[in-house]
């Protein structure tokens, strides 16, 4: 099946897109939409014969011959034909010569006779009356190498190193003779344990299955087959080494089992696996060391065979442990367990490593069917090794909810007036996709028209036309030739579709280039002027053919390839016909033109609201040559050896982001426009192009970064984050949205960092109006949208008129009212009135007695009211109540608290105001709760709390009063917790007080603001822990009862004062450190 998928096309990979190339030739008509065969030609083909697979790729050692394969003979139609075969090879042994199809063959080889080395044959099929079919074969004989199969030389690996099995990779082979990537086999104690056979590398699903034997590495019985790996450095980093496996069979309870492992061999190794025991399916972790099990552990799951399954290790030398986890689907990473190897393990030693090899410490995949019945099918997806191990965090003013839709290998999307998302699937097919509200479709319309006109076609590119609207929409869509690995020069097309269902199908451009791999017409825009832009991908890997046998072939570039081209299309007489029909490396003989040239594989572009046009390349990740030489002209063969010796081979390249500008030249080197230096020239000691433009960013090797869109939505925390930003898909390597920020000129990049992350190879990406984020997952087969929430963000204002810790805010209209507190000079009983229509600040007057730190006080019916406070630290408390009206300016004395206290709070609940908790004169917490009813001046008492507190905070969340956190203190001065993370809530319709779930930070003396229902808790102060002051910001939901983390306070502080005006929380004044310090500046949340 994969590899018949493979026949069809190769995949788009880091290739969609990190390739490039063109099948050689000239002269090569553009395809004709309206061709269709005629029936002869039909009756031709149906009686064709072809094979499964289409090659066939053997590997031998003197001490294990490479084994038999099925060849399968058919017709196209699936009818009878007589057939011979026969072989130019008398290695090759066929078990027969004749046959009528549906037929299967073996074939197998004898090395007895061979030297070393790489051998190459031919089994050639005939049938009477069709064109013959060969079908190649190779053979690796390798000598006695100590490493064989696997080569010393190319074991170790750098790290961040990713498998994402969506291109050949090189290093050990599958069935077919594709590169798997993996360049190390962890042998078994007999025989070199690989079997390609077992082995099937599928590159348009970006898999690798692995067929099982029964072998298995485990105490001593060290007998696993296909032990895959990698060696790399284990001191030089944390390493964090993950796979994913899709779907993975039950098992019959028989141990059968696959996964990670790492170590040095099969007597020494950690491993993370899903295994089928006698009571289900568990993900397990061992330690092995000189073939005796050192510890381990065990989850039970339920059935995993509808779910991925993502098995992580994190390999970390400072501590010298190895960290086994393991996600399910898109849920959270849960921890397995940590074992701690011994130092052999991670390589400090280096002494005693052979130095052909470079490393003694290897990782990768591995899979036994162990005692289970009958061999199993594991299938992988995403194999890496990433330096740190640690997830990089997105944005924190913004999180995003997910929701998927099934597509099948999406390529280019669009979002339309029409509030549609208009997706292309790889061979053309359009799906229009309508949502609701929460972002699930409700509707999915395929539009056919493209595929009925031309047939299948490499699409890639899609948009709307510039005049379209909701009622009258068309399509612009960028398509060539469906081959993904033998593409049709000039096949490159860009079609109108428009009407009634876009049923009206039209060609304004025909002839543009197309490779001979998966480089063609990539995506497509309208500029500002109203004029076509094109992403037309390279021919070549760096821009000089070679012979090197890659997906490139030898095809040079041409004149409109590794371009951005533009076309205007809706001028009078434009001609979009740029095949040249007599030369394809000639002049086109249309208006299609290059905007910016030397762009080796520019999937996506985007037109920034600053002006410009920003473009993530890819860089080379194949062997690929620049011209042989540096100066016009510089046509022919270039040489594969590194440029370090003499050669033209510039060695990988990193992807970049680059700033477009008209008639600039951005490295990648096309002879037909006479562009023969490769990026700066420092490869080949020359001077850079007159009109060369060095890239702005750096993005990375292996990224395969694609889409390109500039974030934008409402004005909100949301848009006042990430608005004019750049979004990037990287495909490959991190498989994540990636944002980058662009310094006030739009001439470089001031941060990047990962802001949505978990993909399965995301390719195309779009936004709407609302700032939701649209991903095709091509890997995964879905589109991903993702709907931003604000998590807050901060504002600076006004400073006070003086710094102050332990104040208390009262918020009352449009006023912020800052109230006692103290400063360097003593406590206070100042009044600070801070003014948010204004920002600006004034004082009132005094509160009547002396000064008091952290009294309570609320807001009730335009007055404020104020109880207690304490004028020493742990001491000193006090019990009187007064008011205040902003109106006079005059304060009132009430009736006193019955129970004199400090670091009380007070909340309105119903018509009185509940003033809970505090210290008392003795220094020790209490659970006091006294009610004073405004209207007669009295107190009465409530129900006490469950915890005593002092210095909690409180709010009043659907008419219930709720209590977070504080200090529990004693008399003595002994405390029991000065960071509470405990929650209570009172109900004044039963009287009763429960408790609710717990702050994820335990804290005092801390904020609590009340912004949409719910109480936001931020800062605080600590027991003696770094600075003393939290930065967390945590909401509670009173409705679910749960906690969610916000953006950080940028100033922690804790004694702070702090008022809920409209649609913002104030803080005031506190202290930045434990203890006794003082602040003045003044800080404001909204969402």
């Amino acid at each position: 099946m994969g590899h018949l998928r493979y026949a069809v096309a190769i995949a788009i990979s880091a290739a969609i897109l990190t390739a490039c190339s063109d099948s050689g030739g000239g002269g090569s008509d553009p395809e004709d939409p309206n061709a269709r065969p005629d029936s002869d030609e039909t009756e031709l083909t149906d009686q064709r014969i072809q094979s499964d697979p289409n090659a066939l790729f053997f590997t031998a050692t003197p001490d294990n011959s490479a084994g038999n394969r099925n060849l399968d003979v058919l017709t196209v139609s699936g009818s009878s034909a007589d057939f011979a075969l026969s072989s130019n090879q008398p290695w090759i042994n066929l078990s027969e010569t004749a046959g009528t199809t549906p037929a299967t063959l073996t074939v197998s080889t004898d090395e007895s006779t061979l030297a070393f080395g790489t051998h190459e044959g031919v089994i050639s099929i005939t049938s009477d009356g069709q064109p013959p079919l060969d079908v190649s074969v190779e053979l690796e004989y390798s000598g006695p190498d100590k490493c064989a199969p696997s080569v010393c030389g190319n074991a170790r690996v750098n790290v961040p190193y990713q498998l994402s099995f969506t291109e050949e990779a090189g290093g050990l082979r599958d069935e077919a003779g594709l590169g798997t990537g993996f360049t190390w086999i962890d042998k078994p104690a007999t025989g070199d344990g690989y079997k390609p056979q077992n082995l099937d590398l599928d590159l348009l699903a970006g898999t690798l299955t692995v067929t099982t034997t029964a072998g298995i590495a485990y105490l001593g019985d060290n007998a696993l087959d296909n032990a895959l790996g990698v060696g790399f450095q284990p001191p030089n980093q944390k390493t964090l080494i993950s796979t994913q496996l899709i779907n993975p069979p039950e098992g019959s309870g028989n141990s059968e089992q696959a996964g990670l492992w790492f170590g040095n061999d099969q007597d020494n190794y950690v491993k993370a696996v899903v295994i089928s025991k006698p009571s289900g399916t568990e993900i397990e972790y061992v330690l092995e060391v000189a073939g005796e099990r050192v510890t381990g552990g065990s989850k039970v799951m339920d059935n995993l065979s509808s779910s991925n399954l993502t098995l992580s290790l994190l390999v970390d030398p400072f501590e010298r442990t190895v960290s086994a986890s393991y996600r399910i689907d898109d849920g959270s990473t849960v921890a397995l367990g940590t074992v701690s190897p011994p130092t052999e393990f991670f390589g400090f030693d280096a002494a005693g490593i052979d130095p052909e090899i470079g490393t003694r410490n290897f990782t990768g995949i591995m899979a036994t069917h162990r005692n289970g019945p009958a061999p199993l099918q594991y299938v992988f997806d995403d194999f890496s090794l990433i330096s740190d191990g640690n997830t990089i965090p997105s944005e924190g003013s913004v999180e995003f909810l997910k929701k998927t839709h099934p597509l099948e290998f999406p390529t280019s999307m669009v979002w339309g007036p029409d509030d549609r998302l208009y997706v292309t699937e790889l061979f053309g097919l359009i799906h229009a996709l309508t949502f609701d509200g929460d972002m699930n479709v409700i509707d999915d319309q395929e539009i056919t028209s493209l595929v009925d006109a031309v047939g299948p076609r490499l699409t890639l590119g899609i948009t709307v036309g510039p005049n379209a609207t909701a009622s009258n929409m068309d399509l612009w869509v960028g398509h060539s030739s469906p081959s993904i690995d033998d593409g049709k020069p000039n096949s490159g097309m860009i079609s109108h579709l428009s009407g009634a269902n876009f049923s009206t199908v039209t060609h304004p451009i025909t002839g543009l280039p197309r490779a001979k791999a998966n480089h063609g017409t990539n995506s497509i825009h309208f500029g500002p002027d109203n004029r076509l832009y094109i992403a037309q991908g390279g021919n070549t890997g760096a821009g000089g053919p070679n012979s090197a046998k890659t997906e490139f072939g030898t095809m040079k570039e041409q004149p409109l390839s590794a371009a951005l081209l533009v076309a205007n299309v809706f001028a009078a007489g434009f001609d979009g016909t740029c095949n040249n029909a007599s030369n394809i490396f000639g002049k086109p003989p249309c208006d299609v033109v290059p905007y910016s040239t030397g762009l080796r594989n520019m999937y996506d572009f985007v037109f920034h609201s600053n002006g410009n046009i920003y473009a993530p390349d890819n860089g080379l990740g194949v062997t690929g040559t620049y011209p042989p030489s540096p100066e016009p002209e510089c046509l022919g063969m270039a040489s594969t050896t590194s440029y370090l010796n003499g050669g033209h081979n510039p060695g990988s390249q990193p992807d970049i982001l680059l700033k477009l500008e008209e008639g600039k030249y951005y490295g990648h080197p096309n002879p037909y426009r006479d562009e023969c230096v490769f990026k700066d020239g420092s490869f080949q000691n020359v001077a850079p192009l007159q009109n060369y433009e060095p890239p702005i960013y750096t993005i990375g090797n292996n990224t395969s970064s694609n889409a390109i869109v500039e974030y934008s939505a409402p004005q909100s925390c949301i848009g006042e984050t990430l608005n004019g930003q750049l979004l990037i898909t990287n495909y490959s390597l991190g498989d994540d949205v990636f944002r980058m920020r662009l310094n006030d000129s739009g001439t470089g990049v001031v941060e990047g960092e990962p802001l949505i992350t978990g993909f399965n190879d995301p390719l195309p990406m779009t936004i709407n109006p609302d700032g939701v984020i649209f991903v095709g997952e091509f890997g995964g087969d879905k589109v991903s949208a993702h709907e931003p929430v604000s998590l807050g963000c901060w504002e600076g204002l006004s400073a006070g008129p003086f710094q102050v810790l332990d104040p208390r805010g009262i918020a009352l209209g449009n006023k912020l009212y800052a109230v006692g507190g103290k400063d360097s000079s003593g406590h206070l009983n100042s009044l600070l009135i801070y003014n948010t229509k204004t920002n600006s600040w004034s004082v009132g007057n005094d509160l009547p007695g002396p000064g008091v730190e952290n009294p309570a006080g609320i807001a009730y019916k335009g007055e404020l009211y104020v109880f207690g406070g304490s004028k020493a630290p742990f001491s000193g408390a006090v019990g009187s109540a007064t008011r205040y009206n902003p109106s006079t300016g005059k304060w009132t004395t009430l009736a006193p608290m019955p129970t004199p206290r400090g670091g009380a709070s007070a909340e309105v609940v119903g018509n009185r105001i509940h003033v809970v908790g505090g210290m008392a004169n003795n220094g020790a917490s209490v659970d006091v709760v006294e009610i004073y009813n405004p209207a007669n001046n009295s107190w009465s008492t409530g129900t006490p709390m469950t915890t005593r507190r002092d210095n909690p905070g409180t709010a009043v969340l659907d008419g219930n009063l709720y209590v977070f956190g504080g200090r529990t203190r004693n008399a003595d001065g002994t405390t029991i917790d000065g960071t509470l993370n405990s929650v209570e809530m009172y109900s004044p319709s039963s009287g009763t007080w429960t408790a609710k779930a717990p702050m994820p930070t335990g804290r005092r003396t801390m904020v609590v603001g009340t912004l949409n229902g719910r109480a936001q808790v931020m800062g605080g102060e600590d027991s003696g822990t770094g600075n003393g002051v939290f930065p967390q910001n945590e909401e509670y939901n009173p409705a679910t009862d749960t906690w969610r983390t916000l953006t950080p306070v940028p100033t922690p502080k804790h004694g702070a004062a702090f008022g809920t005006i409209a649609d913002r929380v104030y803080v005031f004044g506190g202290g930045d450190t434990r203890g006794t310090v003082f602040t003045n500046n003044l800080e404001a949340f909204k969402f």
